[in-house]
């Protein structure tokens, strides 16, 4: 399920968002949206900053792991913390 964050009486909230209103490719492009380029070394994918609060470089998408489930994405902070 996914929910975006409202002010309500002056609180911030979530709320739940239809599904039908962004399909999971929308969203995954949404995420994954910035670009920087690295002194010719190539283009490092970053994830939208306003989503996650903070810059995040991602390493992977549908990455499948241990127990056979799919990470939609990996990422890592400026910290090296995935």
């Amino acid at each position: 399920m996914l929910f975006k964050i409202i002010s309500k009486d002056n609180k911030q909230v979530l709320e739940a968002v239809s599904s039908q209103s962004m399909g999971e490719l929308q969203l995954e492009q949404l995420i994954m949206e910035n670009q920087r380029n690295d002194n010719n070394n190539g283009t490092t994918q970053l994830l939208n900053e306003g989503i996650f609060g903070e810059e995040l470089i991602l390493l992977k998408n549908q990455v499948k792991v241990a127990n056979g489930k799919r990470l939609d994405v990996l990422a890592l902070d400026k910290m090296g913390m995935a």
